[in-house]
C-alpha cells in the first residue's frame, strides 16, 4: 500500500504542459492509479484547527474507489493550495475539473483560498434554515451530529460490502481504531480521524454529487438518454 509501490513503473510528466506524476513530486499526495480521461473525480478535503493534520481523499465516480489521498500537518490556508494541485492533477489526466467539498466547520480559510484562486467546481451544500423556513446552498459542507453517524455508517457499509474500494493503508488502519464511546463513533484516544472523515466525506459526494458528461463521445448516448425522459 505503499505511495512507492502504488506508483512504480508509471510514466512521469514534468510540471511544464503535462502535469507531473503528484506523489513523485510532493510527498504528501499518495496516487494509487492514474485517473483516466473522461473518469469523473470528487475531493473532500477535511482542514484541521490551527496547525494539525489535513486530509483530502478524491473518489471516483465510475470505479467508486479512492485513487488519490492527501495527508499533512498545515495551516486550513495552505490546504486550499494542496487541494487546488491535487484538482489540476485530476483536471488535466480526465479533462474534468472534480467537485470539491471542503468541510466548513474549520475550513473557512480553505473555502476562502480556493474561492480567491476561482476555483470552477465548488461543492454547495443545501441548508434549511429553521428560523426563515428557506432552503440556501452554501460552498462547503457542513458536518453535524447526524450527518457525521450517516458518513461513518454509509462509508462502513460500503466497506464490509466491497462496493468502496479502498487502497490507503493509512486510512484503514484509522478505521479500525475507530471504537464507539457514549454512543459516538470516533477514534481511540491518541489516534487520528483526518483520514477517515476524508473518506467519509468523499464518500458521500460519490453517492450525491451528479454525473458529468463529455463534451466528446457522449452526444449519442444523452440523445438515446432524452428519448426515455419523461414529458
Amino acid at each position: 500500500y505503499s505511495k512507492r509501490a502504488a506508483t512504480d513503473g508509471k510514466t512521469r510528466y514534468g510540471w511544464g504542459n503535462d502535469m507531473s506524476d503528484l506523489s513523485k513530486m510532493l510527498p504528501a499526495f499518495r496516487v494509487y492509479r492514474e485517473p483516466e480521461r473522461g473518469e469523473q473525480l470528487c475531493i473532500f478535503g477535511d482542514p484541521a484547527d490551527a496547525r494539525d493534520f489535513c486530509a483530502a481523499t478524491a473518489v471516483s465516480k465510475k470505479y467508486a474507489d479512492f485513487p488519490l489521498v492527501f495527508n499533512e500537518l498545515t495551516e486550513s490556508s495552505q490546504f486550499g493550495y494542496e487541494i487546488e494541485k491535487m484538482a489540476k492533477y485530476i483536471q488535466h489526466r480526465t479533462g474534468f475539473w472534480p467537485n470539491v467539498a471542503v468541510e466548513r466547520n474549520t475550513g473557512q480559510g480553505t473555502i476562502h483560498v480556493l474561492s480567491t484562486l476561482n476555483y470552477p467546481n465548488l461543492y454547495r451544500m443545501r441548508i434549511f434554515d429553521s428560523t426563515t423556513y428557506k432552503e440556501s446552498e452554501k460552498i462547503g459542507w457542513l458536518t453535524t451530529e447526524s450527518s457525521r453517524r450517516k458518513m461513518l455508517d454509509d462509508l462502513s457499509l460500503a466497506s464490509r460490502q466491497g462496493v468502496a474500494k479502498i487502497y490507503d493503508k493509512e486510512v484503514l488502519d484509522q478505521m479500525f481504531s475507530f471504537v464507539v464511546k457514549k454512543g459516538k463513533p470516533q477514534a481511540e484516544s491518541g489516534k487520528k480521524d483526518d483520514l477517515v472523515m476524508a473518506t467519509a466525506g468523499a464518500w458521500q459526494l460519490y453517492l450525491t454529487v451528479p454525473l458529468q458528461y463529455a463534451d466528446e463521445g457522449e452526444a449519442d448516448w444523452k440523445v438515446d438518454k432524452e428519448k426515455w425522459r419523461f414529458k
